[in-house]
């Protein structure tokens, strides 16, 4: 999807911003606190060696790496910095496939749950998000991660031209 022009040859973004704060999108603090919060928040090792957050992403991760796929986790990437340098977009998807435009998130916390609008709302922006940048997205969610296993995450992976049948 990308960046659109105006008349002029000036980029256009669509501007997605969160207008509450929560515990699913705080306030903007330090970069450097930010980063140490985070990590502290990974406790979970896995087969590669890194450490998550939660069950369903250690998961993921052990299944990428036992599949030999090169993976970065919750990584802070930039949207829209040579185009809009004035009006940066970030995001931090919980699994990047390295060498492409593939994200993974995993959705852990049952999508469409009324008792979590900050997490749905939280969601449907970085969905938002990651379709204007053209990125393809693979969502997975705790419900089929439990019954299914990564049998869903394998068949995504293999359509996306990720991995082999």
């Amino acid at each position: 999807m990308g960046v659109s022009y105006d008349e002029n040859g000036n980029p256009i973004r669509k501007v997605i911003r969160v207008q509450k704060y929560s515990k699913y999108n705080p306030a903007p603090i330090d970069s450097k606190e930010f980063e140490k919060m985070v990590k502290e928040k990974c406790t979970i090792p896995t087969k590669s060696g890194i450490k998550v957050q939660s069950f369903g992403e250690k998961k993921i991760a052990d299944f990428l790496w036992s599949n030999n796929v090169d993976f970065e986790y919750d990584v802070l990437v930039e949207f829209g910095k040579e185009e809009t340098p004035d009006y940066v977009q970030r995001a931090r998807p919980d699994f990047l496939i390295k060498g492409t435009k593939i994200y993974i998130e995993y959705w852990g916390m049952k999508y469409g749950n009324s008792n979590k609008p900050d997490y749905d709302e939280r969601a449907k922006i970085k969905i938002a998000l990651y379709q204007q940048e053209g990125i393809k997205l693979i969502q997975v969610f705790g419900e089929d991660l439990q019954i299914f296993g990564c049998s869903i995450l394998r068949e995504d992976l293999i359509k996306a031209n990720v991995i082999k049948n």
